[in-house]
């Protein structure tokens, strides 16, 4: 089943039981709302199956107040485990492809929190293809005819330029150059807005943030005169407006009776799979573990201050990176313990013992499986810190 994301343009009544498309006459009956697609929907003669993806989200505060940055709460999401996805790496250069695949085999990183485990991926299938599924799918064919109406839709998010550099959207005068033909109108569109920014990592800078048609907007386009199907691929190929290095701009052009056919829509029967439902139990275990040791942490005469938990947590995640290595970290509890003094010493020897109790022990006991690796229960004295220096 080849995904896209859930494309605007229906809607639907308040019973969920009514579907058409706004891009017909441009017209919502009265009491419509648009129709409730998830994130990714597949187009199956005439109805439209839809999914979401399942994500989880963490509230987090910034701390480097030192070099001037916003010590406000901010919220990170991410994709929870147990969840295929499809990704495409479009090369100008073919012969690059074989590199490529060298280095995705088995476990790759994406994303942040790398020190906490997340991001870690396994690479299950790896193919050269001539062009994305979806455009396989849902583009036009090699000898397809063009014709003077075309449905644009926006699989991430886009904005044009107008002639002063400002976003506009969609230009159409310049999408008519693209396009190769003389004039482009809009009748009919189902779009929704978002501002999206930016880190130009080669300058250590954010870039403006900008307003964008976000993903699955569609547009219903009508050419003066039909345009050639090169011209198609090469934009879907190159991406349309600014930032398409960055991902965006990616479109695709549906093929008419793919589109105009949908008269209903099903929710995609996806069970979850049996490696989700031991992720999420395991994940469950974890939190759980983790604010009971928080308040454990806490209690009695000796228990250490917020500044000592992060320092603490610092020597975790340095250990995290190093592979799990904890020759250093035992090397400033010992520290700590016998070298600066008898008092300072016994504040630590409750901590001492607790993080050896969780790298050493062999069998599940509390939340700590022994099938833990050193890098897993390292990340869980990370976030067991890191909670227990927000709790307060």
């Amino acid at each position: 089943m080849a995904a896209i994301p859930a494309i605007k343009g229906f809607y639907e009544d308040k019973q969920e039981q009514d579907f058409c498309s706004v891009l017909q006459d441009g017209s919502v009956p009265p009491g419509y709302k648009r129709a409730k697609l998830g994130s990714f929907c597949a187009l199956e003669g005439d109805t439209v199956r839809y999914w979401s993806a399942r994500t989880g989200g963490r509230t987090r505060i910034q701390r480097n107040i030192n070099r001037g940055e916003d010590s406000e709460p901010f919220r990170t999401r991410h994709i929870e485990a147990g969840q295929d996805f499809v990704g495409c790496i479009t090369l100008s250069e073919p012969g690059l492809a074989a590199a490529i695949s060298n280095v995705l085999r088995g476990s790759v990183w994406l994303g942040a929190d790398r020190y906490e485990g997340y991001g870690k991926c396994t690479v299950t299938s790896l193919a050269a293809v001539a062009a994305p599924a979806y455009q396989t799918a849902y583009g036009y064919h090699d000898r397809a005819e063009v014709g003077r109406e075309l449905y644009l839709l926006a699989v991430s998010p886009l904005t044009m330029l107008n002639e002063k550099g400002e976003p506009c959207g969609i230009d159409l005068a310049a999408l008519a150059g693209l396009l190769g033909v003389g004039a482009v109108e809009l009748p009919f569109c189902s779009t929704s807005v978002a501002v999206y920014g930016s880190y130009n990592r080669t300058w250590q800078c954010r870039e403006a943030a900008l307003p964008f048609y976000d993903r699955g907007s569609i547009f219903r386009l009508q050419c003066s005169e039909p345009p050639a199907l090169e011209n198609l691929r090469a934009l879907e190929r190159a991406g349309l407006g600014i930032r398409t290095a960055e991902g965006f701009g990616d479109v695709l052009f549906l093929r008419p009776e793919l589109f105009t056919a949908i008269r209903r829509k099903a929710a995609a029967e996806r069970a979850l799979p049996q490696a989700a439902a031991r992720a999420a139990q395991r994940r469950r275990e974890r939190y759980a573990w983790i604010m009971r040791q928080a308040e454990e942490l806490k209690r009695g005469g000796n228990a250490l201050s917020l500044s000592q938990l992060g320092t603490i947590q610092t020597e975790c995640e340095k250990a995290l990176r190093r592979g799990g290595d904890t020759a250093q970290l035992y090397a400033f509890l010992n520290k700590n313990l016998n070298e600066r003094g008898s008092r300072h010493g016994e504040r630590f020897k409750h901590i001492d013992k607790f993080i050896r109790g969780v790298m050493e022990q062999q069998r599940s006991a509390d939340g700590v499986p022994g099938s833990y690796t050193d890098t897993e229960r390292l990340a869980l004295l990370c976030q067991l810190f890191d909670y227990s220096r927000k709790g307060e």
